[in-house]
């Protein structure tokens, strides 16, 4: 497995590039999965440094939430989030549930994830589109359009006045809008509050015109005949409380980025959407003359950031996954890297992050959120793309959403 061995000679600075000629120079400082691409020629890294601080770019509130919240949550021997006072599930929870991290304490990777979980959450409910590219190793092949919706229940502070007699965390739909022959494949997910009761999944195929109830083990599974599963979404997106994690240590490592400038966002009525040029990723197959990789993402920034690393394996045996390892930026609580591997220990899927800043014209809103995924399936020399924010992709925060479009009744409107 990728191991935290230190290489005290690799180092980078900005404006260096990095090719199969001087790859050693990042040597423990990507994934190395990520070192060998550089290695063969599949990816050129173009070393910057970012014009802000990533870890400014909270909204007010969840700034605020790093004080109010300090000392005020714990987690339990099932991993469950409690009040450190109570020892029971709280009622609510609002913004950044651990803001005091301490790597020598024993529940720091939980912490740490929870908090990543809940960086989804402050925004309250999310909505877009969600393009995901088919790439092989002889280019692109195909693209799929899926619409992803997250209803907030926990953790964004309007949300707190909402009916919620199921204590759940939050609601999920996925569904692929295009082409017209996987049109309608879609999921419901159902994330609860509570430690010990499991995700509840449906899915509906438009072949057999059904919609059924799938075991959460289910979201390991590869979604649309896609590279990812469910729960790699946004890197990690699984129930913190049905996997064992032990903390690996930190280190100081790439990690990309859209742009070394924020882009922007606009308020339209109550949302906040994003808008303005500030570009988006080009692949390997887009560039002409291109000789590595046809995934490989060509024009982002490279930049020296610390990062927390953690394994993590789930306890339910039927899992498709073995142990993964998590790279999380120790700036924004957020995964920039995924290690994969089958259940015989065998590397399988890489995953890669690419992270951009909001800023609106005046300051009063901020976030920090992903441009694009990356999942590379090394056994099939295979990957899948997203582009999550960019010119062509708009992101909006909080959606309008209506509840009962995540009943089962609801659902079926979004299927074909």
């Amino acid at each position: 497995m990728a191991g935290m061995a230190q290489y005290a000679w690799a180092d980078v600075a900005p404006g260096d590039v990095i090719t199969s000629e001087n790859y050693d120079k990042i040597n423990g400082m990507v994934p190395d999965a990520v070192l060998d691409w550089v290695k063969k020629g599949d990816m050129v890294l173009n070393i910057g440094e970012l014009t802000y601080n990533p870890e400014e770019y909270f909204s007010p509130e969840t700034l605020e939430s790093f004080k109010a919240n300090k000392g005020k949550y714990a987690v339990d021997e099932n991993d469950g989030i409690i009040d450190a006072e109570t020892g029971k599930l709280p009622e609510f929870i609002e913004g950044i549930p651990f803001p005091d991290l301490d790597t020598a304490d024993p529940k720091f990777t939980q912490k740490l994830v929870y908090n990543g979980e809940y960086i989804a959450n402050v925004n309250g409910n999310m909505l877009f589109k969600g393009p995901i590219q088919f790439i092989g190793r002889s280019g692109y092949e195909k693209e799929i359009i899926t619409e992803f919706r997250r209803a907030t229940m926990d953790g964004y502070a309007d949300a707190r006045t909402l009916p919620n007699p199921e204590n759940v965390e939050f609601y999920e739909v996925i569904v692929v809008r295009k082409p017209y022959d996987m049109a309608g494949i879609a999921t419901l997910s159902y994330r609860y509050r509570d430690t010990d009761r499991l995700d509840l999944v449906y899915n509906y195929l438009p072949e057999i015109r059904r919609t059924r109830r799938a075991s959460p083990v289910n979201r390991s599974e590869n979604f649309a005949s896609t590279d990812y599963a469910l729960d790699d979404l946004g890197g990690f997106t699984g129930k913190i409380p049905d996997f064992e994690w032990k903390f690996i240590g930190e280190k100081q490592v790439l990690v990309p980025y859209l742009s070394e400038k924020p882009g922007m966002v606009k308020k339209i009525n109550d949302d906040w959407e994003t808008t303005g040029k500030f570009g988006n990723v080009v692949l390997g197959y887009q560039k002409e003359g291109w000789k590595g990789a046809p995934w490989a993402m060509t024009n982002i920034v490279w930049v020296k950031q610390k990062v927390y690393v953690s394994e993590l394996k789930s306890k339910n045996p039927a899992y498709n996954y073995g142990v993964q390892q998590l790279w999380t930026s120790a700036g924004i609580f957020l995964p920039v890297y995924k290690i994969i591997y089958d259940r015989d220990n065998n590397h399988w899927k890489t995953m890669v992050n690419s992270f951009v800043g909001l800023d609106s014209a005046t300051g009063e809103r901020r976030f920090m959120w992903y441009a694009a995924f990356l999942m590379v399936d090394e056994r099939y020399d295979h990957a899948s793309f997203t582009e999550a924010i960019s010119d062509r992709n708009k992101f909006v925060w909080p959606g309008k959403m209506n509840i009962s479009d995540f009943s089962l009744g609801g659902f079926v409107k979004f299927c074909k």
